[in-house]
């Protein structure tokens, strides 16, 4: 556990980390799934963008869908560029890198198996 809790001196941690630390270690990770830095609620208003955007793309005439496709990549650029707060947050950068190599052979089995692997491990159904 971080010094924070422990009264020793702090070892580059802050209490923020060492807040998020403590419930996980403890067993409650619902804590690290949620959106309380800046930075992952940054990361929550862009996904959600993306998803609303997403929706939208099926319902619009072809001319204005490949305006909401750019988009849509260029904001799933600025994820990839960013820290990802979370692992679920590093799940969604692996589906975006790899959303067209999710196909039926073993490589994309292998990694859609990755991505069920990490959201199991944070208690998220994929």
């Amino acid at each position: 556990m971080d010094s924070y809790f422990t009264g020793g001196p702090g070892r580059g941690g802050n209490r923020d980390q060492a807040l998020t630390n403590r419930t996980v270690y403890m067993g409650d990770d619902s804590v690290a799934n949620e959106p309380h830095t800046g930075c992952a609620r940054t990361w929550a208003s862009i996904t959600d963008e993306i998803h609303n955007l997403s929706l939208t793309v099926e319902q619009v005439q072809a001319h204005d869908r490949d305006a909401l496709e750019r988009q849509i990549v260029a904001l799933q650029d600025g994820l990839m560029a960013m820290a990802a707060p979370s692992l679920l947050a590093v799940a969604e950068k692996l589906r975006i890198l790899w959303s067209e190599k999710l196909g039926e052979d073993q490589d994309g089995r292998e990694r859609r198996l990755i991505l069920d692997d990490i959201h199991r491990l944070v208690g998220v159904s994929a």
